[in-house]
């Protein structure tokens, strides 16, 4: 059973680690390694003694900086704001509970950039941190884009055992059913968390169509403030599903 930090104290702790990002987060965040008896294995490692090999998770965190990011947000500066806690968060979380799991950011607005590959978690936590501070809001918005920076990422120049796409976004852009299917056909799990004040301001239907189902459940949210954002991001890391 994997425990679940609550999401009002993860809100407290990542406002404060979002001001932190702006001058050097990686510096001013300090976790203690958890001990071997604290962690827990891997969301795609095998449990027990079996005498095989650990597969680990990669993650890539997909984050929209379009211009429209800059909007405000229930319990943040804006959007984009929001969207740095989360992935900080993400990061945190993953942490704590699968140190050896790999992470790499990717930002997407009109065009994608790859902030950072796929680090471990346990030596690269700072660096991950790091990477997500200079995100400033520019442009429009390319999911198909992002998706195919992110197929590059998991499938191509780093081939993850176990690949997972955490998408967020505020908006409408492109058609990416055709490379979404594509990833998932390639066993990619994609969750998508839309943000913003009304569902409305999300292409919803793509959004619907590019997620995996995972034991029936749709991996989609959408969330309208922060603290619902931090709920979502800690058991997206810790547990790996939407539930």
């Amino acid at each position: 059973m994997r425990t679940q930090t609550s999401p009002s104290s993860l809100a407290t702790k990542a406002g404060a680690i979002c001001r932190s990002v702006v001058s050097s987060i990686a510096d001013a965040v300090t976790i203690a390694d958890p001990s071997p008896s604290q962690r827990q294995p891997s969301i795609g490692a095998p449990v027990g003694n079996l005498g095989l090999t650990s597969t680990y998770e990669t993650v890539a965190l997909l984050i929209d900086n379009s211009s429209s990011m800059r909007e405000r947000f229930e319990g943040a500066a804006d959007k984009l704001a929001a969207a740095k806690m989360g992935a900080a968060t993400f990061i945190l979380e993953k942490y704590r509970h699968h140190p050896h799991d790999a992470v790499g950011v990717i930002s997407f607005c009109s065009a994608p950039t790859v902030l950072t590959n796929p680090l471990p978690v346990r030596s690269a936590k700072a660096q991950l941190l790091r990477a997500i501070s200079p995100l400033a809001a520019n442009g429009g918005t390319n999911i198909t884009k992002a998706l195919e920076a992110a197929e590059e990422m998991l499938l191509i120049k780093h081939v993850a055992q176990v690949p997972r796409i955490v998408l967020l976004t505020d908006g409408h852009g492109g058609n990416a059913r055709q490379v979404a299917q594509r990833l998932k056909d390639s066993g990619v799990t994609i969750q998508c968390v839309g943000v913003g004040n009304d569902p409305s301001a999300v292409d919803e239907a793509l959004l619907h169509d590019i997620a995996s189902t995972i034991d029936g459940c749709l991996q989609y949210v959408f969330v309208r403030n922060l603290h619902s954002l931090m709920g979502t991001y800690t058991g997206l890391s810790a547990l790996g599903v939407l539930k």
